[in-house]
């Protein structure tokens, strides 16, 4: 699902035995998180505090 060693998530789901849901709403939640790190990677402790 994610690099280096991308797959797609059917795949995935046959190799594992992980229902497809799953892991697409693991993907989503790993990318929301992803993108909260970005966003505040130059705040300060105050801005992030808050």
């Amino acid at each position: 699902m994610s690099p280096p060693n991308r797959q797609d998530v059917p795949q995935i789901s046959k190799e594992l035995g992980i229902h497809r849901s799953t892991l697409y709403q693991w993907r989503s939640n790993w990318r929301l998180r992803s993108e909260m790190v970005l966003e505040t990677a130059g705040f300060n402790a105050t801005e992030l505090s808050s």
